[in-house]
């Protein structure tokens, strides 16, 4: 039952003993100990800038969406205000061209295209569908 306490520093001897024995594996292992820390901060410090990398190209992709978002709201602005129906009526009247009376419109229906597949012409579009009279 009174067994001796173990040595929990046998190990540590041992090894410190060996060291002590040939003095070129203390160097040895020091330089190999300095290889591995280097190694580790090469590779945190390519870590942190791979990282700084991203980080910039994610702001200038920021940047780029911000000026994307507002350049199309400004296209929206001026496609509404080129396509409004008092500029078009503007440029009709500028042209000289006026309002049909009602006798002139006539109501044109496509045909089905089962039956407008024989009336296509070689260049593959459709003929037009004949009038109908009101």
């Amino acid at each position: 039952m009174s067994e001796r306490p173990r040595n929990r520093f046998a190990p540590v001897r041992a090894v410190s003993a060996r060291v002590a024995s040939h003095p070129h594996l203390a160097v040895l292992a020091l330089v190999g100990l300095t290889a591995l820390l280097t190694a580790l901060g090469l590779r945190q410090v390519g870590h942190r800038r791979e990282l700084m990398r991203l980080g910039y190209e994610l702001s200038a992709a920021t940047a780029e969406l911000r000026r994307l978002d507002e350049e199309s709201r400004r296209l929206r602005l001026e496609k509404s205000v080129l396509t409004g129906p008092a500029r078009i009526e503007e440029l009709a009247a500028h042209l000289g061209l006026v309002h049909p009376a009602p006798e002139q419109i006539r109501v044109v229906w496509r045909a089905p295209a089962a039956l407008a597949s024989p009336a296509r012409g070689a260049a593959g579009a459709e003929a037009p569908a004949p009038a109908r009279q009101p």
